[in-house]
């Protein structure tokens, strides 16, 4: 989940038993381990947290450390990347024979991107377009030629958003 914090247990040594090694303290607040990890690691999602770590001695003796853990949630947009176009240089849409077109978001996307690393990998936006059905009558506005605007939103809702032209042809 992005936003969340992988937080490493902290740790305690026994000064009665020196040779009992490291003691790996336990929080007391319900957070998801991480499996098959050395040393213990555990992820806290946004909010706050009053956790108190436990240590337990191989005599069963017990001590509590207490942290507060602050966890912000993602609220850094996306990149947006548009194909490069201009009035003078548009991507080109082609009507069809009944004299309409429609383009799907990746025909105007060129890499767009949340940059924000969840769980080691980029995370994942939804691409939508303003306008993405064209026809006959478009080819009268602006000899043809519109302005898209591509909205790219992030899981956890920030948006980003870029522009290309299109010229709409008829080629029937």
């Amino acid at each position: 989940y992005c936003g969340s914090l992988i937080v490493v247990a902290p740790t305690a040594t026994d000064p009665c038993n020196p040779n009992s090694g490291i003691i790996y303290g336990t929080p007391s607040t319900q957070v998801q381990q991480l499996p098959g990890v050395n040393p213990p690691a555990y992820t806290f999602g946004p909010g706050q947290y009053a956790v108190n770590w436990q240590y337990k001695d191989p005599s069963n003796n017990i001590s509590f450390q207490p942290q507060t853990i602050k966890v912000f949630a993602d609220v850094f947009p996306p990149v947006a990347k548009c194909k490069a176009s201009s009035q003078v240089a548009p991507l080109v849409v082609n009507l069809d024979a009944s004299g309409s077109a429609k383009i799907p978001p990746s025909f105007v996307d060129n890499g767009s991107a949340d940059t924000t690393l969840c769980d080691g990998v980029l995370g994942k936006v939804t691409l939508l377009l303003n306008d993405s059905t064209f026809n006959c009558a478009d080819l009268a506005v602006n000899m043809g030629k519109q302005v898209v605007v591509l909205q790219v939103k992030d899981i956890n809702g920030n948006t980003a958003s870029c522009s290309a032209t299109v010229q709409i042809k008829d080629v029937t």
